[in-house]
């Protein structure tokens, strides 16, 4: 990641499941480029695979991109996929925590246990 680059997002298939690395901030300046990443991923994967979102080298992550989160959350249930959330370090646990969405939001601490069957 450049100094001027202050997000970056990866998409990779794994195990059935359509992982979304997300690096960075997520904050309101860059929660627009974090949406059109986002944008109808719940439509390209089918049941019982996955969208899992890798949030393990997130430095910061606002209520801009909680509210992004939810209403992935939203889509992915409207569609009959299932969410899971990495929360690989403790700036992004803490504050998922503080929010109460760790348990919506099926919140895990890393890789093994978001691929792992349900």
């Amino acid at each position: 990641m450049s100094s001027g680059e202050l997000l970056t997002v990866r998409k990779d298939l794994r195990d059935e499941a359509l992982v979304v690395h997300v690096a960075g901030e997520v904050d309101l300046a860059t929660t627009l480029s974090l949406g059109e990443e986002l944008a109808g991923v719940e439509h390209t994967v089918s049941p019982p695979a996955r969208i899992v979102v890798d949030t393990t080298d997130v430095t910061f992550l606002a209520s801009a991109g909680l509210s992004l989160l939810m209403d992935l959350h939203q889509r992915c249930a409207g569609a009959g996929v299932e969410l899971r959330v990495v929360a690989g370090n403790r700036v992004v646990r803490r504050t998922l925590d503080l929010s109460g969405l760790t348990p919506i939001l099926n919140v895990v601490d890393d890789m093994d246990a978001a691929l792992a069957p349900a």
